[in-house]
């Protein structure tokens, strides 16, 4: 219900695509991984809301030819065999040719992640993570298009995983334990606490 049924689907084209990096040891238990971006992209899909007077609010695709700087940051330090933590950022600039913004494509988004395997077989995973400068298009009573700037978001989850086999493991993630309302889409508040679980299986 809350996608317009008559999409008119596009393919995008990734132009130019240019990609600068560079990663390294800082010392036995620290490694970064710094890079830079550069892409030129035809018919970028973008989500808008279709109209004010639709009810449930529902979201129709823009396309947009759109330019994208990226700069990604990472840092993982080795506490011990048993424990890690990684901390990484995007930071995204992107100029659009023909709409005001480049609507919910975070301008920042960071995440730290806290990873500590408890035995051979279990595994505990913590994360915590920021969505920031994001905005969403709607349309005003008259139809006139509007941006509206989204609320930053910082969200805490928890997973824990059981290796059964080297190639069979079981996990259940426990997510948005504040049990925020945050909206990742524009009026409609994500799920507040939830559980996740399931099964992978390599070979």
């Amino acid at each position: 219900p809350f996608i317009n049924p008559n999409l008119k689907i596009e393919n995008s084209n990734d132009k130019k695509d240019a990609l600068l990096g560079i990663n390294g040891n800082l010392s036995s238990s620290m490694s970064f991984n710094l890079s830079g971006r550069y892409s030129d992209i035809n018919n970028m899909n973008l989500f808008g809301n279709d109209s004010f007077h639709i009810v449930p609010i529902n979201f129709n695709v823009v396309y947009d030819n759109v330019q994208v700087i990226n700069g990604h940051g990472e840092l993982s330090y080795q506490e011990s065999e048993d424990v890690r933590f990684i901390l990484s950022a995007d930071y995204n600039h992107y100029k659009p040719t023909t709409q005001q913004y480049a609507w919910y494509k975070p301008g920042m988004d960071a995440k730290l992640t806290w990873i500590y395997k408890i035995d051979e077989h279990f595994t505990l995973k913590a994360d915590v993570f920021v969505l920031a400068d994001r905005y969403g298009l709607t349309f005003s009573n008259t139809d006139s298009a509007v941006a509206v700037k989204l609320q930053t978001i910082a969200d805490f989850n928890l997973g824990v995983q059981y290796h059964y086999t080297k190639a069979l493991s079981f996990f259940i993630n426990l997510n948005n334990i504040s049990s925020q309302q945050y909206q990742i889409w524009y009026q409609y508040p994500s799920q507040g606490i939830n559980v996740l679980g399931g099964f992978s299986y390599a070979f």
